[in-house]
């Protein structure tokens, strides 16, 4: 007896539930798979997201560092700490999620960068103070005097 022969052998209401039964258990699967993908771009997303954040808090803390630079503002000095504080966050949230061993090593040398800049800052605004004390301790009255001299 060959399957052509138990196939039409059985009665159309055990096809017919069969065929039922295969419809269902496949979009079951399609369901999964679907939800599946939903969860990675979403995770995805998130990522990209954190990511454009820390380019721009990046931007912004090099953009308020320059400008305590040039005018020794200490409102662009404490906007630039703010930024590194929000940049600091940023680099929490995104080293929370799962890498491969490529993504992982680039979170790493973030984090290292990240302490690197923090730490040339901190000498940054050590030179800065001591110059902008220096710079206050000249007298105009005593520069006019060396110069008459």
């Amino acid at each position: 007896m060959g399957l052509a022969q138990r196939i039409s052998s059985i009665k159309i209401g055990k096809k017919l539930g069969v065929g039922f039964i295969v419809v269902i258990a496949a979009s079951l699967a399609i369901t999964f798979i679907a939800f599946d993908c939903f969860r990675s771009i979403k995770d995805n997303s998130a990522r990209r997201t954190t990511t454009v954040e820390m380019v721009n808090t990046l931007s912004k803390a090099r953009l308020n560092r320059t400008l305590y630079q040039y005018t020794k503002n200490p409102e662009f000095a404490a906007k630039n700490v703010q930024a590194l504080k929000e940049l600091d966050t940023l680099y929490q949230r995104l080293s929370g999620f799962k890498w491969d061993d490529e993504g992982q090593q680039k979170i790493t040398l973030m984090g290292q960068l990240l302490n690197d800049y923090q730490s040339q800052r901190q000498k940054f605004v050590a030179s800065a103070e001591v110059t902008s004390a220096a710079f206050a301790a000249i007298k105009p009255g005593a520069l006019i005097g060396l110069a008459d001299r």
